[in-house]
């Protein structure tokens, strides 16, 4: 096959514009994003202008794995999505949730694996998009530890 048949790679977009970072809590408790500005993404070379169409876009959210200690059974983490359309800074509860509890992390008495999680974004998502962690205790003595050494990337990804 000459290098000319060779099939054209679809450009994927990931820019640190597109991305934050999330300490995890330190107890139980709510913690919120800062906000991704999705109207950055037409600055990054894209072909979706600021409130365009994010179809083909993705929330990714990646963390690194929690030790069994960390989370014991019963103890949970929820994921959820926020949107707004004007600049948050940082979501405080008074947002839209986009999508509750997209994802429930439970202790079971083994670790939790690395997390990747995908959210694909609809197509006129409001311009502002950021997360809501929610890490309760079970009941009794099951409380949830310190996870705070390590943080969950959220990025826009296509």
């Amino acid at each position: 096959m000459a290098s000319t048949d060779l099939p054209m790679r679809a450009h994927r977009l990931k820019d640190k514009q597109l991305q934050v970072t999330l300490a995890r809590p330190a107890d139980a408790g709510t913690t919120y994003s800062t906000d991704i500005d999705l109207g950055a993404i037409a600055s990054v070379g894209s072909n979706i202008s600021p409130g365009g169409r994010f179809a083909d876009c993705e929330l990714l959210i990646e963390g690194a794995a929690i030790a069994a200690t960390l989370l014991p059974t019963g103890a949970t983490i929820k994921f959820s999505i926020l949107s707004a359309t004007a600049d948050p800074t940082t979501f405080d509860g008074s947002d839209t949730v986009e999508a509750a509890d997209i994802v429930t992390l439970t202790g079971d008495g083994n670790e939790i694996p690395a997390q990747n999680i995908r959210y694909r974004l609809y197509s006129n998502f409001p311009r502002y998009v950021g997360i809501k962690v929610v890490a309760a205790d079970g009941t009794g003595t099951n409380t949830v530890g310190d996870i705070s050494g390590t943080n969950w990337t959220i990025s826009v990804v296509t």
